[in-house]
């Protein structure tokens, strides 16, 4: 059973389109950046090409009509890598040097080579293997590091089956998740995430809190993350497959839930860092460059957290805009939703200071564990902000018809039976987690 968005028809027709406007769009600034030095008028002059072209590339991917599944991630997976190279132009502005020296070419490459990796950069949101790296990068899982073998790789073989096994125990987790959601009465999601209910704080029914756990909190840590990872996963097997990369490029995608202790954990270490490098060079560019304050120092630090999440909410409701199912009214909860982090940080941050200066304790070494009460506090501390904020997100895209929140393309549950997909999960849980070492 194909998932009710999908049209193979429209499928064929768009997916030229996209291809061309892809090329069009990626391969002039690629050309540009390792041919031209930084400071060159052609980068200028191509600028509002690229914004037009740009834009038209968003229009082409929301309005095919496929399965939301394949068109979201698509689109702002696109839109992501369109955000590096618009920093690439105006506040980076690396030249052929700089990208040789960084590691994303050879000096000796041909053009051919050199475009190839510069298109690689653009789609590698956290710079792994470049001086751009972000910080906290997961390492390979304990799992794949012992098979490095003399010459001190992972096998490709061992990393891709590996890979496969995995994104097919997600792919169930996804199937299984939509299979309920069209099966559930639409009076009781609606006694869950009814209109305006994100705003409902006070005498919630257990509906609402049964939405404000499972869509507030326990959805980042499942169904959010493995629709992500899963799709990390096949491009990293594709990727590989054509031998266009390399596996210490594709370390995991997501840290430990361990993490998530901290508002600023889950942000900076656990959740996926796909646009961190192109938000701290834009808020750094604005507090250095433009404000020029003093660094470092707490203007400076918490304006640079504040930008970053207000960047983070004007890209979300980017996507938001080119996408013909979301509705403009969801754009304040969204700006909303994100930005309100800013302040929880400062939150904490504030506390972990008072504390230390009540307890007269110094600032925790980044290596030195941290007490199982601090984490306990920590994890009902993050729990009940995401639970106060996440519906101003979430709840408008949960309220979307059902078949436009399909995250597969083929259905499974309805043709083997929701027994036997369950009964899959719990024999293939054991295996990612303690036979490959999958990350939870």
């Amino acid at each position: 059973m194909l998932a009710p968005a999908l049209d193979i028809g429209d499928f064929l027709q768009h997916t030229p389109k996209c291809i061309a406007l892809w090329l069009m769009t990626f391969v002039p600034p690629a050309l540009l950046f390792v041919t031209t030095p930084r400071t060159s008028i052609l980068r200028w002059l191509w600028l509002p090409c690229f914004l037009a072209l740009a834009h038209a590339l968003c229009v082409q991917l929301f309005t095919a009509t496929l399965f939301g599944g394949f068109r979201i991630p698509c689109a702002a997976l696109a839109i992501n890598a369109l955000t590096v190279v618009f920093i690439f132009f105006t506040i980076e502005r690396p030249g052929p040097e700089d990208m040789a020296e960084a590691g994303i070419f050879r000096s000796g490459d041909s053009i051919a080579r050199k475009v190839l990796g510069t298109l690689g950069r653009f789609y590698n949101f956290r710079a792994v293997g470049t001086k751009w790296q972000v910080k906290r990068v997961p390492a390979h899982p304990r799992y794949l590091e012992r098979r490095r073998g003399k010459d001190g790789k992972i096998p490709l073989r061992t990393y891709l089956l590996r890979q496969a096994f995995i994104f097919a125990w997600e792919y169930l987790l996804m199937d299984l998740t939509f299979a309920m959601s069209v099966t559930q009465p639409p009076e009781e999601m609606d006694a869950m995430v009814g209109d305006a209910s994100e705003y409902h704080y006070r005498d919630l029914t257990p509906e609402e809190w049964q939405g404000r756990i499972t869509i507030g909190w326990i959805s980042w840590l499942t169904s959010a993350r493995a629709v992500i990872d899963m799709y990390y996963r096949i491009t990293s097997i594709f990727v590989l497959s054509l031998g266009l990369s390399s596996v210490d490029i594709w370390p995991p995608l997501f840290r430990s839930m361990a993490d998530v202790y901290t508002i600023r954990g889950f942000w900076s270490t656990f959740w996926h860092q796909y646009l961190r490098w192109p938000l701290t060079s834009f808020s750094n560019f604005i507090t250095r460059r433009v404000l020029r304050l003093p660094t470092p120092s707490i203007l400076e630090r918490y304006l640079n957290v504040f930008l970053v999440f207000l960047g983070s909410g004007a890209l979300h409701v980017l996507i938001d805009y080119y996408d013909p199912q979301v509705s403009s009214s969801t754009f304040p909860g969204t700006m909303a939703f994100f930005s309100s982090f800013a302040l929880a940080v400062m939150i904490e941050d504030g506390v972990q200071a008072f504390w230390r200066c009540v307890t007269g304790s110094g600032p925790r070494k980044e290596d030195a564990p941290v007490p199982l009460w601090h984490k306990l506090v920590g994890y009902a501390w993050v729990t009940t902000v995401f639970m106060l904020v996440t519906p101003w997100f979430m709840y408008p895209k949960v309220r979307l018809p059902p078949d436009m929140s399909a995250f597969v393309p083929v259905l499974l549950t309805p043709h083997i039976g929701l027994p036997a997909v369950g009964g899959l999960l719990a024999i293939g849980a054991p295996i990612v987690l303690f036979g490959l070492g999958g990350e939870i």
